[in-house]
């Protein structure tokens, strides 16, 4: 099967390259993307433990978890005062941000990245 132009432009983003260079160090330290260098604490592991055997063991729905999306709209609301129809929640800031150009941006519009992204370059070869 051949696989589309789109997918065959992305590449391997700068952070993968950077864990690609780390595995060949001895003992580095992670900084990139915020994953912690040490074990989950026990009573967060019997917390999803529980959860797992009361059955929440399912793909959650594709926007995020009603009740956790709920939090999030009143704490928009009343912590910042930002007042919006809907959230959704993301696995990673990067799928996020692909689904927020993706359902704002039109073909031939112009965005301005004031700040660099490691992802945008993959971002971008999908439009």
């Amino acid at each position: 099967m051949q696989l589309s132009d789109r997918v065959m432009n992305v590449r391997p983003s700068g952070v993968r390259k950077i864990f690609d260079l780390a595995r060949k160090v001895k003992d580095p330290i992670n900084l990139s993307i915020g994953e912690p260098d040490f074990d989950i604490p026990e009573p967060i592991k019997d917390e999803g433990i529980a959860w797992i055997k009361a059955g929440f063991n399912k793909y959650t729905p594709s926007g995020g978890i009603p009740e956790l999306r709920e939090m999030l709209l009143n704490h928009l609301k009343q912590d910042k005062g930002i007042i919006c129809d809907d959230v959704i929640i993301t696995a990673g800031v990067t799928g996020g941000l692909l689904l927020a150009l993706m359902v704002t941006l039109n073909p031939l519009d112009e965005v301005i990245i004031l700040t660099r992204i490691l992802s945008y370059t993959n971002i971008r070869s999908c439009f």
